[in-house]
């Protein structure tokens, strides 16, 4: 029933009281109802039924965490009048749509397209269930529901949006890193690439006399970063990762930056392999290279999950160090709350620095940021501001700890971490440090 017949039932109802006074209106007002009853039967026969439907659901085969993702409903009527319908899609739960209902109109023998917005907070498959329309008859008395059974499955990744928005920039020939220089500084690591004619901000040491003496203009070597390198993403899976930042599972940021790092060292013509660990040794991909390594890489990720164990980073790196012989770059993703964890992931790493470049990535906490910088306006705010900046400072000393053991470290901000990674990575390739 709609708004309009439940003003008209007012008439019949007012009829009825009054016939309370003069009896022959009771009459009245039964025949009204009667009427209006059949009127309403009439709408709901008249409003498009299940058959009248064509109905289909339109969405990337991959969405990406953290960020909008659109799903198109497409409604499409046969019936050979104008249809005003309210559109509804049965998410799994954990989506939430955005809008969640849809007021449309549906043209005759036409069709209207209906977008909505997920956010999803978890990689992982999603289940979709009905798509529930609901017609208003001619009249505009009655409704007829329909609810369309389109099964289907959501599909969340890593977020996809920097890669893309990566080959969008190698297309207009931008480079990987925004203001990174045309020519790099020679060095050990760096291959030979060419000559070329000398531009604004090139290293004057980079100047190759012979080539400006015969062509009568100045002339640079140009280099580019060694290729077919060994790069390797460790991911820690345990409880430390479970954490959430931003509305993320720490996990969910380091599959986000693994993900980046990885399109960036294939693209660039090294060899990558991936190793997820937590109480033992988890999901492995060996070194290889191409874009068919990339889509391996993302699908190893879209499976992995954090589990409430204690990680066990010395069997899992002893394991690693089985795996790889020569010497590789290995970007560890974990995380570190202590000195006491530090010093643990030390002697992990005691059997693989001789041989291997380890970065260990970290993220920062900003729920714990804002509490240890936030004015104390209570006793209660003190003790917290307190605890906050004791719980900074010993991951501090943690990070420090391992500096002062020759570890590289990177700690981000969880939205910042892929770039962040993506540019030391770089940045060691540039130095000719793997």
């Amino acid at each position: 029933m709609t708004g309009r017949a439940l003003g008209l039932v007012a008439a019949p109802v007012a009829l009825l009281l009054a016939g309370t006074a003069v009896p022959w209106l009771a009459g009245v007002a039964v025949v009204v109802a009667a009427g209006l009853a059949l009127a309403c039967l009439a709408d709901h026969r008249l409003a498009p039924a299940a058959a009248a439907y064509r109905i289909a659901r339109e969405h990337a085969p991959r969405l990406s965490i953290g960020v909008p993702n659109p799903v198109d409903l497409v409604v499409g009527s046969r019936s050979p009048r104008a249809t005003r319908v309210l559109v509804r899609d049965e998410a799994a739960p954990g989506l939430m749509p955005q809008p969640p209902l849809f007021r449309a109109r549906v043209p005759a023998h036409g069709a209207v397209r209906c977008r909505y917005w997920l956010v999803p907070t978890r990689r992982g498959r999603y289940p979709l269930g009905r798509v529930v329309v609901r017609a208003t008859g001619p009249l505009g008395l009655w409704t007829r529901q329909v609810a369309r059974p389109l099964a289907g499955e959501l599909r969340v990744y890593p977020d996809l949006t920097p890669v893309r928005a990566d080959l969008e920039r190698r297309r207009r020939g931008e480079p990987i890193v925004p203001g990174a220089r045309r020519g790099l500084r020679a060095g050990q690591g760096l291959e030979f690439r060419g000559v070329r004619e000398q531009a604004d901000g090139d290293d004057l040491r980079l100047v190759n006399w012979r080539a400006t003496a015969r062509m009568g203009r100045l002339m640079v070597t140009e280099h580019q970063l060694e290729r077919a390198q060994t790069v390797w993403v460790l991911l820690d899976c345990g409880r430390a990762m479970q954490g959430g930042v931003d509305g993320l599972q720490k996990l969910d940021h380091a599959c986000n930056a693994a993900l980046l790092f990885a399109h960036v060292a294939l693209r660039g013509g090294d060899r990558l392999g991936v190793f997820a660990f937590a109480d033992r040794p988890g999901a492995l991909l060996m070194p290889g290279a191409g874009p068919a390594q990339l889509r391996r890489t993302l699908e190893l990720l879209f499976e992995l999950r954090a589990r409430p164990v204690e990680s066990d980073a010395a069997g899992a790196l002893a394991h690693w160090r089985r795996l790889q012989g020569r010497r590789a770059l290995a970007v560890c993703f974990t995380d570190l709350v202590d000195e006491a964890g530090a010093t643990r992931l030390d002697t992990a790493l005691a059997g693989v620095r001789p041989r291997h470049l380890v970065l260990v990535a970290t993220q920062q906490d900003p729920v714990l940021g804002r509490a240890a910088w936030a004015p104390p306006r209570s006793e209660a705010a003190l003790y917290r501001r307190a605890a906050a900046l004791a719980a900074l400072a010993e991951r501090d000393r943690g990070l420090a700890l391992l500096r002062r053991r020759g570890i590289l470290t990177l700690d981000s901000a969880a939205p910042a971490l892929a770039p962040s990674v993506v540019s030391r990575y770089l940045e060691l390739k540039a130095l000719g440090r793997l």
